[in-house]
């Protein structure tokens, strides 16, 4: 899959091809890519540890390159919300705090959103934070992880929208609705009371959509079911590959 504006996701691994194949001026124009998308020097650097490449002289030719973001307004908003929801994940905060929290991070999202009439995408605010194809914890995207499926369900057009014209990874979108597909399902077998058996005996257990999460060994993929309807096809889509979990 190529494009004329590749995601950070996809320049951070051909920045780390480059870095291991000794190919130093592919290795610079690829970083200043990322740079001008708003990932720091140190990540950047960072890939360098093993790398083959003259470190001082990669150091030299990206020094006089300063990232400026745009629509400053917006990425102090955007920002909030990333500190907010961290705060509202601290063990030390309570249930009935952490609910206002997240909806109030949901009030302020979707304000802005109404007010743009988009996703705050790359587009918006000329950052893209997403650059590792694991995790979407590197910006306010995380906090939906944290939203109600009733606020992701209002949510969920404007992510679509944003999907097609490059504004969000495919991959982090299979993030944010894997886990909202895991909570919708796991709320209808306990409403339906329905037990499902596993090698441990009867529990409740709910369903992935693309296979994104694992189990902290990185391998198991968890919960151990994915709808299994189109899963071939739905993980092409978000840049997976086929039905091998293992890939990712």
């Amino acid at each position: 899959m190529s494009s004329d504006k590749p995601l950070s996701v996809d320049l951070y691994f051909s920045l780390k091809f480059y870095s291991q194949n000794c190919k130093e001026n592919e290795y610079i124009s690829i970083a200043k890519k990322l740079f001008l998308n708003g990932i720091n020097e140190r990540i950047v650097l960072k890939i360098l540890k093993n790398s083959c490449l003259n470190k001082n002289n990669i150091r030299k030719s990206l020094s006089d390159l300063k990232f400026k973001s745009k629509n400053d307004s917006i990425n102090v908003v955007l920002n909030k919300i990333f500190l907010n929801d961290k705060k509202s994940q601290s063990i030390l905060v309570g249930n009935k705090k952490r609910e206002r929290i997240n909806n109030k991070n949901y009030d302020e999202l979707f304000t802005l959103i109404k007010k743009l009439g988009k996703w705050p995408g790359v587009s918006i605010t000329g950052r893209d934070m997403n650059i590792y194809h694991v995790d979407i914890s590197y910006d306010f995207s995380q906090s939906l992880l944290h939203f109600s499926n009733n606020q992701i369900e209002k949510l969920l057009p404007y992510l679509l929208e944003a999907v097609k014209n490059g504004d969000i990874s495919p991959y982090h979108f299979a993030r944010i609705y894997d886990y909202y597909y895991i909570k919708k399902i796991a709320l209808e077998l306990i409403k339906d009371n329905t037990l499902i058996e596993n090698r441990n005996g009867f529990h409740f257990v709910s369903k992935q959509y693309f296979g994104t999460y694992k189990n902290n060994n990185r391998k198991d993929v968890f919960p151990p079911v994915i709808n299994p309807e189109n899963l071939e096809e739905r993980r092409e889509k978000a840049c997976l590959i086929g039905q091998n979990i293992e890939l990712d």
